[in-house]
């Protein structure tokens, strides 16, 4: 180097190779308590699968009234939102909670991930629509969540 300086790379070729191997050999131990076991059950899975499934029918609905209104809103519209994005939270939260940082790594990680982009992008949303502000279609974002089905089917 011009100063005499010896600057080895932190992330050389060599290193991210090795991070992702470690990354993707990651085991999670057993988990174990209430909240892991209320997730566990068939009939948090039902529920989910029915909050998906109610989900999409919603959207559906919600897509031939604006057809229909060309662009109007269904009345309470922001509450059944809100109700599904927090709903989804909830599912998240408790995820991250009992899977910790192994819910970035687990057999599940990529629903995890598009389930928590997703629900990170809804609750944006959220906030930018409770303050009056838009970040334009939601189209998109509809079009992720009916992705959803893919998980029930």
């Amino acid at each position: 180097s011009r100063f005499g300086l010896q600057v080895a790379p932190i992330l050389n070729a060599s290193v991210i190779p090795t991070l992702y191997q470690r990354w993707l050999a990651m085991e999670e131990p057993p988990r174990s308590g209430m909240v892991h076991r209320a997730l566990s059950t068939s009939r948090c899975h039902f529920l989910v699968t029915f909050i998906i499934i109610a989900n999409s029918v919603y959207t559906m609905l919600q897509v031939n009234h604006e057809m229909r209104t060309l662009g109007g809103k269904p009345s309470g519209d922001a509450i059944v939102e809100a109700i599904f994005v927090s709903l989804y939270t909830v599912e998240i939260l408790a995820k991250l909670y009992v899977h910790r940082g192994y819910f970035f790594v687990n057999d599940d990680m990529a629903w995890n991930w598009f389930d928590l982009i997703l629900v990170l992008f809804s609750l944006f949303d959220q906030i930018l629509s409770h303050i009056g502000l838009s970040v334009g279609s939601v189209v998109f974002a509809r079009a992720l969540r009916v992705f959803k089905m893919g998980k029930v089917l």
